[in-house]
C-alpha cells in the first residue's frame, strides 16, 4: 500500500503515464527485436543484438528517468549527469549481453539472459538512483531493495523464456 501511496501523493501521475506508455511500447519494440535475433542467421545477428540492446536500453533508461521526473518530494532535487550519463550505457550494455545470452543455443540460455537482463535493470536502476540529490535525507529499506532485485531478475527470466517457446500445439476433436 505504501508504494500506491507514494505513486499517486508524491508523483505528477501525467509523467507516471508518460513512463508506463514508453515501457509498453519499448518492451514490444524490444521483444520483437529479441524475436528476430534468435531467427536471423549468426552471420547478422549482432547487428540484431546492436539494434535490440539500444532499444531494450533505451527504453529501460527513459521509462526510469521520466518516471525519476514524476517524483515530486517537496525538496529541491538534482541529477548528476556523469552518473546520469553511466546509467544509460550501463543500460544498453547489460541489454546486449542478455540479448547475446538469450540469442545463444544452449540450455537455458533464455533463462539465464532474462536474468542478465533483470540485472542490468536493478544496475541502470541503483546507478541512476545515485545520480539523484535532494535537499533531504535519503533512505533505503533493504526489503524495497531486496525485492525491487527479486522481481528484476525474476519477470525478465520468465518473461524471455516464456516468449521463446515454441506454441503448443492443440488437438482438434
Amino acid at each position: 500500500m505504501r508504494i500506491l501511496t507514494c505513486i499517486a501523493e508524491q508523483h505528477d501521475l501525467w509523467f507516471v503515464a508518460l513512463a508506463a506508455l514508453i515501457c509498453t511500447s519499448g518492451a514490444l519494440i524490444s521483444m520483437r527485436l529479441y524475436v528476430r535475433t534468435r531467427e536471423v542467421a549468426s552471420a547478422s545477428r549482432m547487428a540484431w543484438i546492436f539494434l535490440g540492446a539500444v532499444a531494450a536500453g533505451s527504453t529501460i533508461w527513459c521509462t526510469h528517468f521520466v518516471a525519476m521526473l514524476a517524483y515530486r518530494p517537496g525538496v529541491q532535487v538534482a541529477y548528476d549527469p556523469a552518473l546520469t550519463g553511466l546509467s544509460l550505457a550501463v543500460a544498453i550494455v547489460a541489454a546486449g549481453v542478455s540479448l547475446t545470452v538469450a540469442s545463444a543455443k544452449f540450455s537455458f540460455a533464455r533463462e539465464i539472459g532474462g536474468a542478465l537482463f533483470g540485472l542490468g535493470v536493478v544496475a541502470m536502476h541503483y546507478t541512476g538512483m545515485a545520480a539523484f540529490s535532494a535537499q533531504a535525507l535519503v533512505a533505503w529499506d533493504v526489503a524495497y531493495v531486496a525485492a525491487s532485485v527479486v522481481l528484476s531478475i525474476g519477470f525478465p527470466s520468465g518473461s524471455i523464456a516464456a516468449l521463446s517457446r515454441p506454441p503448443q500445439k492443440t488437438r482438434a476433436g
